[in-house]
């Protein structure tokens, strides 16, 4: 969903700016950002997360649903959501952030 061009598109015409891309185009704010994702980041899956923390620790769980719950700010806003729908936490974490509890 982050490197899908229509999600980069929408941003970039509602606005969205850096200091480095403010004056450009919307097409070329998206183009830039695609760039930038493809050659400059990467988010690993949750199993990719998983398994590099097995190697150090007997328990890994997410926790984002407590996280979520007991957080200050923007997060906090969503715990009552996030009580009656569990799943959201589970969006949250591929969104926003992931919580771990390693044990």
């Amino acid at each position: 969903m982050i490197g899908d061009r229509r999600w980069l598109g929408l941003w970039a015409r509602l606005g969205v700016r850096n200091e480095f891309q403010r004056g450009r185009s919307p097409a070329e704010v998206a183009e830039l950002n695609a760039r930038f994702l493809a050659n400059n980041t990467r988010y690993l899956r949750h199993a990719e997360i998983t398994a590099a923390a097995r190697r150090h620790f007997d328990g890994v769980d997410f926790v984002e649903q407590e996280w979520i719950a007991t957080s200050e700010g923007r997060s906090a806003a969503l715990a009552p959501f996030v009580r009656r729908l569990p799943p959201l936490a589970r969006a949250y974490s591929g969104l926003r952030e992931r919580a771990l509890l390693l044990r």
